[in-house]
């Protein structure tokens, strides 16, 4: 499924909304996070949306996707999906 990925979603995960983009080290077994958000809601010429079944992700500055990952979602105007910066996760 095409998908057009916008950056800069502002959410709070770990630090505040504005905080500007920095370098995210993880130690052995720390993880990291991030968060997206699309709209199921057909635009424009769109009828439906198309449907995933899987996603890989492309972390920041790899030059490789991840193994796929289960996720099913539909995200209408042309597949657009937008995605926060990434954090260290936060314990929980």
């Amino acid at each position: 499924m095409p998908t057009t990925v916008v950056d800069g979603l502002t959410v709070n995960l770990s630090g505040p909304p504005t905080q500007p983009p920095s370098v995210v080290t993880l130690s052995s077994g720390q993880q990291a996070e991030f968060t997206f958000e699309y709209s199921d809601v057909p635009t424009g010429s769109e009828t439906q949306c198309a449907s995933s079944a899987t996603v890989t992700v492309t972390p920041p500055g790899a030059t490789t996707a991840s193994a796929r990952v289960p996720l099913t979602m539909a995200p209408c105007n042309n597949g657009t999906v937008e995605v926060s910066p990434v954090y260290a996760a936060t314990a929980g």
